[in-house]
């Protein structure tokens, strides 16, 4: 088991990464799901190796980190998603299409996948020096009913009397939103592809690296974001469909659901008791140490882990800005031509037609 020692001693950290582990697990399962249909429907050879999800996802973080550049003492954080999160008491219908949507694909056992994951993230903990935070029974129903939220915006007469007994924990987007704030004299890094967490850049030490964006040979880059609160306000009054918050269909689309989806969208200003709890984590972080012997894939990814501290691969918030900044001119250049293009279409339409 990974050795650890003393609490962690916040002056001698470096910078905060916060990993989503949420959305790298569903695209890596996604991914080998893709590979596996190609092969039942003949396009690949039935002998093609398919590495598991855990390989994948293992394989990915370090590349991530490879390109957002990382030092023994920076703090790494994974946050979990394998939660019932609190929304869900007060939007039942919040992120209520995801396992309809996972079914669809018969050729994925979503479940067995998961505990593949489950039991990597564990051996992740004792092996590595990064520390995974999962908190999946914090308040139950009962509880949130009584918070300030719940006596605002839940009905006791029209709720689902079930939820009162149920437990209800925080997702990785949370323990993101706590580490921007809680860490607030440290650069916090926020490794995702979900674009909820564009408003926490509103924070001056808050950047965040998009895993979407091809860069130099790989994909990772800085994320330029002009103003987060904008990003918060378009989200409160248009939705976000991947989150199946849909105004005037998943609610009314009354004043009183627009502040029902602040609460479920805002990653600003999260409720005190939601803050609370992730900073007791955050004040209880021990040191920790890398066990070698217990890494995961002894015979591969682990002979390789400290390749994470090599520099050969970072890419730096100013990289990202003047390469978004070429791209902005390119965009305008093409558009400009276009215009031009079209005008000049224009005028010889004109001249032979006189």
């Amino acid at each position: 088991m990974v050795e650890i020692l003393d609490k962690l001693n916040l002056n001698s950290v470096g910078k905060i990464v916060c990993i989503d582990e949420g959305v790298l697990t569903a695209r890596t399962i996604s991914n080998w799901g893709a590979m596996q249909l190609r092969i039942l429907e003949g396009k690949m050879p039935k002998n093609t190796f398919n590495p598991p999800v855990s390989y994948t996802w293992f394989l990915m973080v370090m590349g991530i980190l490879k390109r957002i550049g990382i030092d023994k003492n920076d703090l790494v954080i994974i946050g979990r998603d394998k939660t019932k999160s609190f929304r869900k008491f007060f939007y039942e219908n919040y992120k209520a299409q995801r396992w309809e949507q996972r079914r669809e694909k018969t050729h994925i056992d979503w479940m067995y996948h998961y505990g593949v994951i489950d039991r990597f993230l564990t051996q992740i903990q004792e092996s590595t020096n990064w520390h995974v935070i999962w908190l999946p029974k914090l308040w139950t129903g009962a509880d949130l009913l009584f918070a300030p939220e719940g006596q605002q915006f839940v009905n006791e007469d029209e709720m689902n009397i079930e939820l009162l007994g149920q437990w209800f924990g925080v997702e990785s987007d949370d323990v993101s939103a706590c580490a921007s704030k809680y860490f607030k004299d440290k650069e916090v890094v926020i490794a995702t592809i979900d674009a909820d967490l564009d408003m926490l850049t509103v924070r001056e030490n808050t950047k965040i690296f998009t895993l979407t964006q091809k860069f130099r040979g790989g994909k990772g880059v800085y994320k330029v974001v002009d103003n987060g609160y904008k990003v918060l306000a378009n989200k409160i009054e248009k939705g976000d469909k991947s989150d199946n918050i849909l105004p005037g269909v998943t609610d009314d689309n009354s004043e009183k659901a627009k502040e029902l989806r602040k609460l479920i969208i805002d990653l600003i200003n999260l409720p005190s008791w939601v803050e609370e709890e992730v900073f007791k984590v955050f004040d209880n972080l021990q040191e920790k140490e890398i066990d070698y012997s217990k890494l995961p894939f002894e015979n591969s990814l682990a002979k390789k882990f400290d390749d994470i501290y090599k520099k050969d691969k970072i890419i730096t918030y100013e990289d990202s800005v003047k390469h978004f900044e070429r791209k902005k001119k390119a965009t305008s250049k093409k558009a400009k031509e276009a215009r031009e293009k079209k005008k000049l279409e224009k005028q010889l339409t004109m001249i032979e037609g006189e």
